[in-house]
């Protein structure tokens, strides 16, 4: 039995990895991932976007049922990923100091 709802069947292969509840649980799945992984999700994920959408946009965001949960789950990890593949072609973002740029810090300075 799969962990998404029928007719997601395809992105079954994602929802493992990308199946956690935070950004920096994401930023973190983005991290470990290859570029070529990222791609991969990217692609699957963005040719789905609209029927994912349409599925979801019934629900109560704050109750949906967990195979809804984890395609909510896929969606959100859709616009971590996009950073990777859209914006810097890589999993993360390495500074010419060499050191990993983290999220978390540049919130704590703002």
């Amino acid at each position: 039995m799969g962990t998404l709802p029928p007719g997601f069947e395809d992105l079954e292969p994602f929802s493992d990895d990308w199946n956690v509840a935070s950004v920096g649980e994401r930023y973190e799945r983005r991290k470990a991932s290859t570029q070529a992984e990222l791609t991969r999700f990217y692609e699957a994920v963005q040719a789905r976007m609209e029927a994912m959408l349409a599925h979801l946009d019934p629900f109560d965001i704050y109750a949906l049922p967990e195979p809804e949960r984890r395609l909510y789950r896929i969606l959100c990890g859709l616009c971590e990923a996009s950073a990777a593949v859209e914006l810097i072609g890589a999993p993360y973002l390495v500074p010419p100091d060499g050191h990993d740029l983290d999220y978390r810090k540049a919130l704590e300075i703002l």
